[in-house]
């Protein structure tokens, strides 16, 4: 048997070889097995595609692609293990009975393991650190990868004893060695380990039985060819060096020699042909000279230029299929692959298919969303592969858990959660909308704030608050159950057992897909037969449930033609004729590489050494710059066209520099242009429509389909598509000139039809005179908005409003039938230090406990002490002044009077307190906030922003027509409360009948403040507040001033009284 060695300096060249291989192997024995190894699943399916492309009529046959890694499966499926070592499992398994590179099983064992330390241990701080144990894994990983097993103990153990090793680096090997057994004493496979004994059986198992692994039949010969690497694992060397001694195996493998020194960009790989020819032996011999291995005949235009270039030598002009471009943020990028793109694919002479272009960046997650978006506008079909998936349909319930969980049951997560998922037994029961109406109309937030739906109803009933049915009850339970914190100040521990115990309450009740939390819950049960003693924190019991499900990767089916977008450590050996390369800024390529936290590189290098003295081989990190350059360098030969994108910013605004690698071109070329017309791509939305289409001004050739037919109306009937371009536009139109499109609703005309004792409030047309249109989306329509539920420190505004007009009620109403004058009420709630007033407010917070306990009982507290000095300081403030004469008559006086002009309408008002002085009668209305200017209140009364001066009066007197009745406000948030009296105020009959003529019509117009300054009413702030902008459209271009006609056409009256 013998091994060949085939070198190229690109993966095109690879390919042609490995082609013309395939075709003799299949002329010699054209149902024997060929084996083709490859990298990745990305590379075998690319490889699939491209010899169905390329052999043409040739007929190659048995020719079977499989990456690397199930390679060694197939392997490991098929051997018959005679022991323990090298991982294998004991009792007749199969090397492989576990297909994991790691599990929960193996990260409790290492938590076991770590915990165990003594606290002398320099690697006893991991056990004070969230999940510290977990940066073990990349180092035993690398070890186990290295080749160090159960055999090599003996080895490990005295590396650890190496006195130029730090204590912590000796107490890692120690550790691993440990770890290593303990795998061994629990029968526990791991895949690294297990792999470990490929390279032993290979070399002592019978003729037969290796042929049959390699699916052989009838005497057949079988052939391994290995493409697409440029480095190996020690393991996987070993894999491959032992069958180049069993049977025939080539590796192409790039790589270039400029004389008798390696070629600068393949630094990294001559160490890795170095180590192969060491472990191959006399197994190895040269390639037929008919290979060209030296020869530059039939390299890419690419290929050539960058082997005089990269990394080092005199850059010449630019050649014709090196292109660049700079551009300003992730999604310019992506604009400037798409316009190259295209380009390429619409070349009159020499067109492109979409299939044969690749865009590779250095990581596919920032760019998959903009990828996606610019490449369907521009009508570019994409094949997206290997790209991450946050949140994909196995993980996002899990992570949504998590979440809740981490966070102390957040109100907006929980309700999420129960909408994505109504299906789940915890819900089966209970409908879901109306479960979150009433969460929200109590405002809980999270943690503490559910326990507000258990408490027992106030007495009386607040008609305002909801009631909850016993089914949602018994969830809110299972809620602060599983994840409410309550009294606790420490974090939960578990034991294995009481673990196992929560999670199957979560997947029983709370997942569609229990099984997804099988592996960690058989991982728990492991544990306990183990460690029944160990303890386990909520937060790594919490993150090893969101590591369940691994971050998905998924890909497009391959029978999806289109261009192909790959990140660049996926992108090794794939070839095409014509390559984007995004982000090449500095920082990215090469990538910073973090150094590992228990060995440093330094430490590592030395293991290196001694590790390489024992016939082992340890990846440095260091070495990943050696490496990227030398990826960099096959990715720009791997097509015959090349497009750089050159980043000036990342996607937060911050400047970037380019990459040094292609500083050196750019310098030179710094004159050109990119021949798209432009040198760079603005960051912009608005400005790269105006670069793109001044690349074609008279057809906008080069504008997305969408932004076109903004700018060409015309175009409309040449897309296809189910956007209703024509409606649109029409409408657009018709709302330019037409008030029906613009908050006339004779619909919504008031009052209705038919309908008996129809009445609007005195607040409801506080809203009216302030904007039609709010009026119709809050009072006729009860539009709510949705706001986000969050942590709450204090009462909302109208809480808190109505909190204190209630005590105030209940602090004054025993009087009233005695007709106490309010001085004698405020000294006796006064007295003693206040005790009665104290005693009123505890009594209130019974009542309004459901409204309290929202809040965590620090601020709940807070709330009561504020609410008992507001009421407090206007106590105080009424018995300083001369006041023995007021009486409080009633409270909370309610009254509906006719609407005039608008029969059957009627106006309903509340106020909040009417007192009496000798004959002399005097209406109060409550406001929390702080007291305004009095030039300020006047304005505000005569614009009609308070009516109750307006309209409270003139309701009192339809009551009781020879009672007149003055109007004050009392301000309580300010400290003395301020009292402000209303003694001027238009009209009610005058300021009502304008709101009538609205009200008839449904003409319901935006008025916006800035629509109110065209028709010349100033200060008039009529927007503050309000929750409806994004409905009424006030930010439209041209909106304010069409507003402004139509208010001027329609509702003229309403502009001349808030005028005068």
């Amino acid at each position: 048997m013998s091994s060949h060695l085939v070198l190229a300096p690109s993966f095109p060249a690879l390919l042609d070889l490995l082609l013309e291989k395939l075709r003799q192997c299949c002329l010699h024995d054209p149902l024997a097995p060929k084996w083709v190894v490859v990298p990745t699943a990305t590379a075998a399916n690319h490889l699939r595609l491209k010899l169905g492309q390329e052999v043409q009529d040739s007929v190659l046959a048995g020719v079977r692609i499989i990456p690397l890694p199930y390679f060694l499966r197939r392997l490991g499926e098929v051997t018959e293990p005679t022991g323990t070592n090298g991982g294998q499992a004991p009792g007749g398994q199969s090397l492989l009975a576990s297909h994991q590179r790691w599990g929960p099983t193996l990260d409790l064992l290492l938590f076991e393991l770590v915990e165990q330390l003594p606290v002398s241990s320099p690697l006893s701080r991991l056990q004070h650190m969230p999940s510290g144990y977990r940066l073990l894994r990349p180092t035993f990983l690398d070890l186990a990868d290295g080749g160090f097993g159960l055999d090599q103990l003996d080895i490990l153990e005295e590396l650890a004893e190496e006195p130029d090793l730090a204590p912590l680096e000796q107490e890692t090997l120690q550790l691993y060695a440990a770890w290593i057994r303990v795998l061994d004493q629990q029968k526990h496979c791991w895949e690294p380990l297990s792999h470990q004994g490929i390279p032993e059986w290979i070399l002592q198992a019978d003729e037969p039985t290796l042929m049959a692994s390699l699916a052989c039949e009838n005497g057949q010969t079988p052939q391994l060819l290995v493409y697409g690497f440029y480095g190996f694992t020690d393991v996987n060397a070993q894999v491959i060096a032992a069958l180049g001694k069993r049977i025939d195996l080539t590796l192409f493998y790039p790589f270039r020699m400029t004389g008798k020194e390696t070629h600068p960009a393949f630094s990294f790989g001559q160490p890795v042909l170095e180590d192969l020819k060491v472990r191959l032996g006399t197994a190895l011999t040269s390639p037929p000279d008919s290979w060209g291995v030296d020869g530059e005949k039939g390299f890419h235009k690419s290929t050539r230029f960058f082997l005089s270039t990269f990394p080092e030598g005199k850059v010449p002009e630019q050649p014709p299929f090196l292109t660049f471009q700079y551009a300003s943020g992730i999604r310019a990028e992506v604009l400037s692959a798409a316009l190259r793109v295209r380009q390429w694919m619409e070349d009159t002479e020499n067109p492109i298919p979409a299939r044969e272009i690749m865009v590779v960046a250095p990581d596919s997650a920032p760019y998959l969303d903009s990828m996606r978006e610019v490449f369907a506008a521009f009508a570019i079909p994409l094949r997206t592969v290997d790209v991450p998936v946050g949140l994909s349909p196995e993980n996002r319930p899990l992570r949504m858990l998590a979440r809740i969980w981490e966070d102390q049951a957040p109100a907006e997560w929980v309700l999420a959660y129960l909408r994505d998922y109504p299906e789940v037994p915890a819900v089966r029961d209970i409908k879901v909308d109306e479960f979150e109406w009433k969460v929200r109309k109590i405002g809980v937030w999270g943690d503490s704030s559910w326990q507000a739906i258990l408490l027992p109803e106030p007495d009386p009933p607040d008609r305002h608050f909801p009631r909850f049915t016993s089914q949602e009850e018994t969830l809110v339970r299972e809620i602060l159950d599983l994840w409410g914190r309550g009294s606790r100040t420490e974090e939960r521990t578990f034991t294995p057992k009481r673990a196992a115990h929560f999670l199957n309450k979560l997947r029983e009740r709370w997942l569609q897909e229990p099984t997804l939390l099988d592996p960690l819950v058989e991982a728990l049960q492991f544990m306990d037969r183990y460690r029944p003693e160990l303890l386990i924190r909520e937060s790594m019991l919490r993150e090893m449930l969101l590591q369940v499900v691994d971050d998905s990767i998924r890909s497009d089916p391959l029978d999806h033609s289109g261009v192909l977008f790959v990140p660049s450590m996926r992108a090794r050996s794939l070839t095409a004729k014509a390559i984007v390369l995004l982000g090449l800024a500095s920082g990215a390529w090469p990538r910073r590489i973090e150094e590992d936290p228990l060995f440093s590189d330094a430490s590592r290098r030395r293991l290196m050494s001694k590790a390489r003295d024992v016939g082992h081989l340890l990846p440095v990190k260091s070495q990943v710059s050696e490496e990227m350059s030398m990826l960099f360098f096959l990715l720009n030969t791997s097509a015959e066209q090349v497009h750089w994108v050159i980043p000036e910013s990342d996607d937060s605004g911050r400047s970037v520099a380019p990459t040094p690698w292609v500083q050196r071109y750019i310098q030179r070329w710094g004159g050109a242009e990119a021949d798209t017309g432009w040198s760079r791509i603005s960051r912009g939305p608005a400005q790269q429509g105006e670069d793109l289409l001044k690349l074609d001004p008279q057809g906008g050739s080069f504008l997305p389909p969408d932004l076109l037919v903004l700018i060409h109306p015309d175009k409309t009937s040449a897309l296809s598509g189910e956007i209703p371009y024509d409606y649109l536009f029409q409408a657009q139109e018709l709302r330019r000139r037409g008030a029906d499109w613009n908050g006339h609703i004779p619909a919504a005309s008031r009052p209705v039809s038919g309908k008996e004792k129809e009445r609007i409030g005195v607040t409801d047309l506080e809203v009216l005179a302030k904007c039609p249109y709010h009026f119709y989306a809050h009072c006729s329509m009860r539009w709510e908005p949705l706001i986000a539920l969050q942590f709450a420190d204090a009462m909302n505004p109208l809480d808190w409003g109505n909190l204190v007009h209630k005590f105030l009620e209940q602090v004054m109403e025993p009087w009233l039938s005695e007709k106490t004058p309010l001085q004698e009420i405020a000294k006796a709630m006064l007295r003693s230090e206040a005790k009665a007033l104290r005693q009123a407010a505890r009594k209130l917070s019974s009542q309004l406990s459901q409204r309290l306990e929202v809040l965590p009982p620090v601020f709940r507290q807070a709330e009561l002490n504020k609410l008992e000095e507001t009421v407090k300081s206007y106590l105080e403030k009424v018995v300083k002044q001369d006041l023995e004469g007021d009486v409080p008559m009633d409270l909370e006086f309610k009254k509906r009077v006719p609407f005039p002009g608008l029969e059957g309408l009627l106006i309903s008002g509340k106020m909040d307190r009417i007192d009496q002085r000798m004959e002399q009668l005097r209406i109060y209305d409550y406001k929390s906030g702080k007291a305004p200017e009095k030039r300020d209140l006047k304005r505000e009364v005569f614009l009609g922003y308070r009516v109750q001066p307006i309209l409270y009066p003139w309701i009192f007197r339809e009551q009781n027509p020879k009672a007149e009745a003055e109007f004050s406000y009392i301000f309580l948030g300010e400290s003395p409360p301020h009292e402000m009296e209303v003694p001027d105020r238009p009209a009610a009959e005058e300021f009502l009948r304008p709101l009538a003529e609205i009200l008839e019509k449904g003409m319901y117009l935006p008025t916006p403040t800035e629509t109110l300054k065209l028709n010349g009413i100033e200060g008039a702030d009529s927007c503050r507040y309000c929750e409806f902008a994004s409905l009424c459209r006030r930010f439209d271009p041209g909106a304010q001033r069409r507003y402004a006609g139509f208010s001027e056409k329609h509702i003229s009256s309403r502009l001349e009284a808030m005028k005068s």
